[in-house]
């Protein structure tokens, strides 16, 4: 039955409620819910992430025992493995006994270093995709030690994630440099791309000695790349060039000026190499104008 001092008490614990509420707010009370729901999340992920460890022993643990007839457990946490073999029928070995063991001579034998040496081979701990291998050297500059890495495979976005991505950069960003031409037209543009072309075509001159003007270079550079990307400087690269004479004075004459013939291709004399041909003055650079002097008519 109920009373006013009941009634009394009742309101009583619910303005204690309510003041607890608003002691904490609800705010607070939104993140202790928010952070017991991550809490509850990370531990679903950690029994996802046991199961599947607890499925690829299983596994292993299977394979193990079919292929190595002499194997009677395979047992294998985050601690450590232990294998245990058998090789009399009453004694069951495990591997901190193998140290002392003996086999026989009808065993096969178990080389320990051979099977390491391939799983390290086979075991990625950290990886850019497309690069295989790398190789440091180092240098004097000014004084100073200076660290270079030069790599099999490029991936110039993958290095700025791997080692540019934080403030404490394990490589230079602005000193990046590659050989291959598509990958530094895609990341860092036409511009790049030629620069590179200049830098690659100029170092196998240096290695022979060979003195090229640096203009004839830039020539090569802005043809291959005058169009927005780039195509290779030889007989297919100029093949899409609609002049047959010009197509015909650099490689495989003879096939040029067939093709020409059989499609009824016309040169109109527009191309340095096509006038050459021809016999005629180009019409570039002093080409294309005349330099005449007038001369005052003579009076009688």
């Amino acid at each position: 039955m109920a009373t006013y001092e009941d009634d009394d008490e009742d309101e009583d614990e619910d303005d204690e409620d309510d003041g607890y509420l608003k002691e904490f707010g609800e705010d607070e009370i939104e993140a202790a819910y928010a952070s017991a729901g991550e809490e509850s999340n990370s531990e679903d992920i950690k029994m996802t992430d046991a199961d599947s460890l607890a499925k690829e022993v299983s596994v292993v643990e299977q394979s193990f025992i079919e292929h190595f007839s002499y194997t009677t457990s395979f047992t294998f946490n985050e601690s450590g493995c232990s294998i245990g073999l058998q090789v009399k029928k009453q004694h069951v070995l495990t591997m901190a006994e193998l140290t002392y063991l003996q086999f026989g001579s009808e065993m096969p034998k178990l080389l320990l270093v051979g099977i390491v040496e391939k799983t390290c081979l086979k075991t990625v701990i950290r990886e850019i995709p497309g690069i295989t291998d790398c190789f440091k050297s180092k240098e004097e500059k000014d004084g100073e030690a200076v660290y270079r890495l030069a790599t099999n495979g490029s991936n110039i976005p993958g290095l700025w994630q791997f080692a540019c991505s934080d403030a404490d950069s394990l490589i230079d960003e602005h000193s990046i440099q590659s050989n291959d031409i598509y990958a530094i037209l895609t990341t860092y543009g036409v511009e790049a791309a030629r620069a590179t072309i200049l830098r690659e075509v100029g170092g196998v001159f240096d290695v022979y000695k060979i003195d090229v003007d640096s203009r004839h270079l830039e020539l090569i550079a802005d043809y291959m790349t005058f169009d927005g990307g780039y195509k290779p400087f030889n007989r297919s690269g100029i093949s899409n060039n609609p002049s047959p004479l010009l197509k015909a004075s650099y490689e495989t004459t003879a096939s040029f000026l067939s093709d020409a013939t059989l499609h009824g291709d016309f040169d109109d004399l527009t191309t340095p190499s096509g006038n050459i041909v021809a016999g005629r003055l180009s019409l570039t650079g002093t080409g294309v104008f005349d330099i005449v002097t007038p001369i005052e008519s003579s009076r009688a």
